[in-house]
């Protein structure tokens, strides 16, 4: 399925979702405070991100006690590679190449996904996620790479690039 993830504004904090063209959800980076998310089919939720030198993502329902729905754990410190899981399925998040800011998602070795950047200086996702993954888990996916490249973009600024 295609999905993107849209800039609104001039300061990328805000992103609108779209799934084949119609809207599905909204996200925000707050500058202080954790991400959110517009409910998706009705459904509000929780994205977290946790973690040093492992960064852990994950995605909850917004009721007290629920258990995550979707979760990536960086596998190293020094790589830009995840472990996600939907359910009971087993997935990897990886860096496309070194160059590049694209992902792809991975089945074992098979590529079912792929994400990469649309425009330079407003930085939105083109995605192209598999039909079988819930909606929800698909926003998850899109929140997880716009977080790393919003950190990449950090760093390089305070590292002078």
């Amino acid at each position: 399925m295609r999905m993107t993830a849209e800039p609104q504004g001039l300061i990328t904090r805000r992103y609108s979702i779209m799934a084949e063209g119609a809207p599905v959800a909204d996200l925000s980076f707050p500058a202080f405070g954790p991400s959110t998310v517009s409910p998706i089919g009705g459904q509000a939720y929780r994205l977290r991100r946790a973690g040093v030198l492992r960064e852990r993502f994950t995605l909850e329902p917004a009721v007290a006690g629920a258990l995550a729905i979707a979760s990536a754990t960086q596998r190293d410190p020094l790589r830009r590679e995840f472990a996600v899981e939907v359910g009971a399925r087993r997935l990897s998040l990886r860096s496309a190449s070194l160059l590049r800011s694209d992902y792809l998602l991975l089945d074992g070795a098979q590529t079912i996904g792929a994400l990469h950047s649309t425009g330079a200086l407003r930085q939105g996702i083109e995605a192209d996620l598999p039909d079988e993954l819930s909606l929800e888990a698909r926003v998850f996916i899109l929140w997880v790479v716009l977080l790393l490249w919003r950190g990449r973009r950090v760093t390089r600024a305070s590292a002078g690039e």
